[in-house]
């Protein structure tokens, strides 16, 4: 049996490139893309795709080191997996993001955001995934 296909979604291409290197490196085939709007094509268009790994916080590439001049694209990452569980149900989605923490807070780590699986559109026969059948090693 052929390993699924794995849509990769990340506006970083540092992070990207290293995704799919170590995907590709465990016999996935990826789809990699720093575009939201190429994400949803994708996810809509390619049946193989089975998962995706999504960045929530996309700006458009290349993302310029001074904060200030970032500009968000149209679709962040919650909203891909809207638009592409519009017409298909049948992916599973790893969220991720490397957001600095808001400064307001002043406290350390990430931000920490829970969501309710239909707010994204998630399958409603989603199950949590107890154990992988697939091997990565420890230094993703």
């Amino acid at each position: 049996m052929s390993k699924p296909s794995i849509l990769i979604l990340d506006d970083d291409e540092m992070w990207m490139a290293r995704h799919e290197r170590r995907l590709i490196q465990a016999g996935f085939r990826c789809f990699a893309t720093q575009n939201s709007s190429a994400a949803i094509d994708l996810g809509k268009s390619e049946t193989s795709i089975k998962f995706a790994l999504i960045d929530e916080i996309l700006f458009v590439p290349p993302v310029p080191l001074d904060e200030n001049q970032r500009e968000l694209q149209r679709w962040q990452g919650s909203g891909v997996i809207r638009e592409i569980n519009n017409l298909r149900r049948d992916i599973q989605y790893i969220i991720i993001t490397s957001a600095p923490q808001l400064r307001s807070q002043g406290q350390g780590g990430f931000i920490q955001e829970k969501k309710k699986l239909p707010e994204l559109g998630s399958p409603t026969n989603a199950k949590p995934v107890e154990q992988s059948e697939y091997q990565f090693d420890e230094q993703w």
